[in-house]
């Protein structure tokens, strides 16, 4: 959704979307993907924590293994996978559990300015690629609102994950770090800290960016079918 030299449009496109549909082109020609981070210790820290916390706040996942990655009715390019949903609010979410205390707290700073200024855009500016997840997760579901919710762990809960670490049942080599990392090299939440330990940001995805997105999502098909 970036764009290029002068005003934003559709046709002004940024480097950053022609790069990505250059990898996408490459990777369909390759038939696989470019880029592998699954072991990478920040992906693996937000794989095992996001679940977790899904269901310690009572939130209605989303099963993939269940129903697959949602594909939109017309671009069947257009997939994702949206983390959780609250269907009687028509809200759907997404759970970011930063590796980094720095990445939690500005997250959580613009968290409260977008409350404060009750200006999306806010949020839009500073987060741009969280947005239009967002964004792109609401119109695969339908749902007309979205949430990002941001957590980290209290100090306190450290020797439960920890536990919860050795009783996976998943791939231990890939989450066996955190079971043996000191409380230090994990991202936690002090005692007596001036933040919180989890913030949610709920708004009503604008129109116009559905419409933004589903058209740049259009050209993107269209090259690539090229």
């Amino acid at each position: 959704m970036s764009k290029g030299r002068g005003a934003w449009s559709l046709e002004n496109v940024g480097a950053p979307f022609k790069s990505y549909i250059k990898e996408k082109q490459i990777e369909r020609k390759l038939g696989r993907p470019l880029h592998s981070e699954t072991n990478a210790r920040p992906t693996q820290w937000g794989n095992f924590i996001e679940p977790l916390v899904i269901a310690n706040m009572g939130l209605e996942a989303i099963d993939s293994n269940a129903y697959g990655r949602l594909v939109h009715p017309e671009i069947k390019c257009w997939t994702g996978v949206p983390d959780y949903q609250k269907p009687k609010d028509s809200v759907v979410g997404d759970v970011k559990s930063p590796w980094t205390m720095l990445s939690f707290c500005e997250t959580a700073e613009v968290i409260m300015e977008a409350y404060a200024t009750e200006d999306v855009d806010v949020f839009k500016e500073a987060k741009k690629e969280w947005y239009w997840q967002l964004v792109s997760n609401s119109i695969l579901t339908g749902m007309d609102r979205a949430e990002l919710t941001i957590y980290v762990p209290n100090l306190e809960d450290l020797p439960e994950i920890r536990e919860r670490v050795n009783q996976y049942d998943g791939d231990q080599n890939k989450v066996a770090f955190i079971e043996y990392a000191s409380d230090n090299e994990l991202p936690y939440m002090p005692e007596n800290s001036e933040y919180s330990n989890v913030y949610q940001y709920t708004f009503t995805v604008p129109t116009e960016d559905k419409e933004a997105l589903t058209e740049r999502v259009k050209m993107a098909q269209k090259i690539l079918e090229a």
